[in-house]
């Protein structure tokens, strides 16, 4: 999950969910809606379910959100079901083998209760609801995304949402998928819950697996709960699905209408589930649609993460993937800067064997606020500080660890060069020389005369 979303709240802070709210089903919200789903407030709508009728009166009492509300009920299938015999269902079931089962014996813990509950007496809803029957078929398309985390009837509930995935509206959900238990159609099991997705239109864009220890050798638990574990067989995961719009054939295959705000809602999932690829691939096929609708450059440059502690720009880091991949380092790509994205800067030869040393030093020397003109040493030091800041796998800790101390020219020195690679149009260098700027702990008087040191330095 990804904490830091700039695109999700400059799509917000445009005002494009202002007509067309998020509006989010939580099947199994014991615990309430969770936290991440804040990022669309104020414009997040969502209704969550649990069969935990205290549950539900405590979340409905602290819910400042008047659009988000919490029903007790049972979400399934709303067909009867019939437990299968295990030997007849091959059924490879291990749970109560684990030490999560061990543990909570030892305890002596209903784990419902204390964990699922609040440690409230467990009073159980007496409501069966199925998604398409709670939801008015008018309504349906108005759903984007549906959670479901029901610890045993996750199957059920998509079979009882058939009709509202049908509908099309619906961007993505996650579903908790057991990999153990009977040989059976209607089981549920990831194997059946994928294939009925995937007839629906969603593709699997992410697996976290749940793996519990054996009784009999148990391992670290991974929480303060007895629940999964550091080691040991694989019982049950998450999968999250989205329809893959960005796919060129996804029309074709799936014939549905989307309009633009529903768009950028699942850009926005995509950044939020930490596929900014997946949204920038999204983007870039609609750019027509959405381009009127936010600040489409500066969308591309938010959703483009860290390089090697460095962050660049789209098209920068674009540049430097292909430098990596023509260079033979792909191992190197994302994990050091590299040698071809590095300038070096040259010291000017000493000023009887070159004019331009004289006029670099008169002009860092004007760019100072100095009557005279820096030294040769001064403009060397400076240079060898900027390539070694060039040359750092993290130019923050390089910054942190030596900042300017000694270095007065430095700053004016940066300033320099990137004046000179505006003029001459280069605009890699100068994106890399604004990085190193906007992080330098410069000066108060350069900092505030920033535009005229580089009218300055243009001049020179």
């Amino acid at each position: 999950m990804n904490s830091q979303t700039p695109f999700t709240k400059h799509v917000l802070a445009q005002g494009c969910l202002s007509a067309e709210e998020f509006f989010l089903l939580d099947v199994g919200a014991s615990g309430g809606i969770q936290p991440h789903w804040n990022v669309f407030q104020p414009y997040l709508k969502a209704t969550g379910f649990d069969p935990l009728v205290t549950e539900v009166e405590r979340l409905n009492r602290i819910e400042t959100n008047p659009r988000v509300r919490y029903e007790d009920g049972f979400v399934g299938s709303g067909m009867p079901t019939q437990p299968l015999d295990k030997i007849a269902a091959r059924n490879n079931g291990s749970f109560q083998r684990t030490s999560a089962v061990r543990a909570t014996g030892l305890m002596n813990l209903n784990y419902q209760q204390q964990v699922f509950n609040s440690g409230a007496e467990m009073v159980w809803s007496k409501k069966q609801l199925t998604v398409d029957g709670w939801l008015p078929e008018s309504n349906r398309r108005a759903v984007d995304f549906i959670k479901i985390d029901t610890d045993g009837s996750d199957y059920p509930v998509l079979v009882g949402a058939r009709q509202t995935l049908a509908a099309g509206g619906v961007l993505g959900l996650t579903v908790e998928c057991p990999f153990l238990g009977p040989i059976d159609d209607e089981a549920n099991l990831f194997g059946n819950i994928d294939r009925l997705l995937r007839n629906q239109g969603f593709t699997l864009f992410n697996l976290d697996v749940y793996r519990y220890s054996r009784a009999d050798l148990p391992r670290p638990f991974l929480y303060d709960i007895p629940a999964q574990t550091t080691h040991g067989a694989v019982q049950w995961g998450e999968a999250l699905y989205f329809q893959d719009l960005g796919d060129a054939d996804f029309e074709r295959m799936w014939p549905r209408e989307f309009s633009p705000i529903k768009k950028l809602k699942l850009a926005c999932l995509f950044e939020i589930f930490d596929l900014p690829d997946c949204a920038i691939e999204l983007l870039k096929k609609f750019r027509s649609e959405l381009a009127p609708l936010i600040d489409f450059d500066y969308c591309l440059d938010a959703l483009t993460p860290e390089l090697a502690g460095e962050k660049l720009s789209y098209q920068h880091y674009n540049k430097v993937f292909d430098a990596a991949i023509k260079e033979g380092k792909l191992f190197h790509f994302g994990r050091e800067r590299l040698a071809s994205t590095q300038p070096s800067f040259a010291s000017p030869a000493p000023a009887e064997a070159n004019p331009e040393m004289l006029r670099l030093r008169h002009t860092l020397g004007r760019m100072l606020n100095r009557p005279e003109p820096v030294s040769e040493s001064e403009v060397e030091n400076a240079t060898a500080a900027l390539n070694a800041l060039f040359a750092s796998r993290d130019i923050s800790a390089e910054i942190q660890k030596h900042g300017t101390r000694g270095q007065p020219a430095l700053v004016p020195m940066l300033l320099y060069h990137l004046a000179s690679a505006r003029r001459e149009r280069n605009e890699e260098l100068a994106e890399v020389l604004e990085i190193i700027y906007s992080r330098l702990a410069a000066p108060a008087r350069l900092a505030t005369h920033r535009e005229d040191n580089l009218a300055t330095a243009s001049a020179a």
